[in-house]
């Protein structure tokens, strides 16, 4: 079931370990945002130029498959 907020945006549940909350949390403090709004931009930042996926698996040292 999708419950949506009264901005009629859908919530969205995620697994993520804990030191990632805390850091995103930190993320979104330092630039007077919060998580659901970093991870939106996010998103809309990849879908606009998708070779920052790319950018980002480097510079965290991920496998880029």
């Amino acid at each position: 079931m999708n419950t949506k907020t009264p901005n009629n945006k859908v919530k969205l549940q995620l697994s993520i370990e804990e030191k990632t909350k805390k850091t995103a949390k930190f993320i979104a403090l330092k630039n007077d945002t919060n998580i659901s709004a970093l991870f939106e931009e996010y998103i809309r930042a990849i879908d606009k130029n998708p070779q920052l996926i790319k950018l980002i698996r480097e510079a965290t040292n991920k496998s880029t498959k």
